[in-house]
């Protein structure tokens, strides 16, 4: 069962130094990715196309169900609140006495209102602007150069500072089919190395059944993807001939063995409390690479309930060998607010 992106407020910790788990989202058992199709170098913006990829996300994307794109940004408006969603942030905002819009958890991102439409502003200066109906018009950087957003009823474009034009294309189903990048002058273009294109580039994207499964670059595969009976990304294979598998279980849909492109395996068990099993589990997690362990850690997760927040994360504990760290985690914002280590760790 898949369950809607929230706010985890630990998935980017690193533990001990050198135990990172990129990949697979410890606390729900989930598998995350991230794919880049292109990045223009020749530009005065930074104009890039990226992929990010959850087992667990229930949205059908721009690219099909579980992708969400560095574009995919938008609003959603209730009653006194205004909801801000990208591919890592669901942000609430509320309105205050003063009209203004505030979210105490998320000082750093703000929300202004400028006649009929709406700025975001992040902690990287960036300004995203959007209209009434939540669509995003445009993104503009600390430097005050602007990324325009076109709609078209079969198609959306992007035009740069430096007029350089994104065209994303749509199927019948409303996925993005193709991408086209277009440019008065020639095109310096980096994925694995530098490449030079006269003034165009295209990039195609198949699916199956609502899944992307093919990504080519001018007629050039990059990326294949397979899926599972329960949708959820189980191979992936990039333009080098190197493959990357993931296995779930999949009564529970938590992923329970990744081997990476370089060969490694990662192996994921989980423990669930008898009588409170959604409350109080375990993921014991272990790396291999060349047949030796380079990782490994024991993480246990105890929810409470808060009168305001609802069910929260309230502690991890996590143990590698005799060291021991304990975080306490805010039930508002679900930010760490204490921790408590034993040996050194």
């Amino acid at each position: 069962m898949k369950t809607k992106m929230g706010l985890i407020g630990i998935v980017g910790i690193i533990f001990w130094g050198n135990l990172t788990l990129a990949q697979v989202d410890i606390r729900h058992g989930s598998y995350k990715d991230n794919f880049l199709d292109f990045i223009i170098m020749n530009s005065e913006q930074d104009i890039r196309l990226t992929r990010s990829y959850s087992s667990r996300s229930l949205d059908q994307g721009w690219f099909g169900w579980g992708w969400c794109s560095n574009y995919e940004a938008k609003l959603k408006f209730k009653k006194r609140q205004v909801i801000y969603k990208d591919c890592q942030l669901e942000v609430t905002f509320k309105q205050n006495d003063s009209l203004s819009w505030y979210n105490k958890a998320f000082p750093e991102i703000q929300l202004l209102v400028l006649g009929k439409n709406y700025i975001v502003k992040h902690i990287d200066g960036s300004q995203w602007k959007f209209d009434e109906n939540g669509r995003l018009l445009s993104v503009k950087d600390r430097s005050n150069r602007k990324l325009k957003f076109k709609y078209l009823r079969t198609e959306f474009q992007i035009r740069s500072h430096d007029n350089i034009i994104v065209k994303f294309l749509l199927g019948s189903m409303g996925n993005v089919k193709k991408v086209k990048v277009i440019s008065s002058k020639s095109l310096d273009i980096y994925r694995r190395i530098k490449q030079s294109h006269a003034d165009a580039v295209s990039i195609d994207y198949n699916y199956s059944d609502g899944n992307l499964i093919n990504v080519s670059i001018n007629k050039k595969t990059i990326y294949e993807y397979t899926y599972n009976q329960e949708r959820n990304l189980s191979l992936i294979k990039n333009e080098l001939g190197q493959f990357k598998k993931i296995e779930y279980d999949n009564d529970n849909d938590w992923v329970v063995k990744t081997i990476d492109f370089n060969g490694c395996t990662e192996f994921l068990e989980y423990w669930f409390h008898p009588l409170r099993p959604k409350d109080n589990y375990k993921t014991n997690y272990k790396k291999e690479c060349n047949g030796k362990v380079v990782q490994f850690g024991n993480f246990e997760f105890t929810y409470g309930v808060h009168p305001v927040s609802g069910r929260f994360l309230k502690n991890l504990t996590m143990k590698k060998g005799e060291k021991t760290q304990s975080i306490e985690f805010n039930p508002i914002s679900g930010r760490p607010v204490e921790r408590n280590v034993s040996n050194h760790l």
